[in-house]
């Protein structure tokens, strides 16, 4: 899944901003993945709303274990689901 892509992911509920950068840590610890945030293109400010809209994964062939590895961070921080851009804009 993860193996040769870059994967818009995010989390529902939005997770916070300190929550987004550890988990990129945490992803960035795995050999082959890079990880860019999205920041949300919001014009207001909300301290309730997460200042980032999700994050790319990127990957270049990753083996069996470490996709397992990449699946079990994100599944850490709660509920997440693979959006296309198209779904990222509505």
């Amino acid at each position: 899944m993860f193996s040769g892509d870059r994967i818009r992911i995010a989390y529902k509920p939005e997770l916070p901003l300190a929550m987004y950068r550890e988990l990129a840590t945490h992803l960035s610890q795995v050999d082959g993945v890079t990880i860019d945030l999205i920041w949300q293109d919001r014009q207001d400010f909300s301290y309730d709303a997460s200042q980032i809209a999700g994050m790319y994964i990127s990957a270049a062939s990753l083996s069996e274990r470490s996709q397992a590895l990449v699946r079990s961070i994100l599944d850490r921080y709660g509920s997440w689901q693979i959006q296309t851009d198209s779904a990222a804009t509505t």
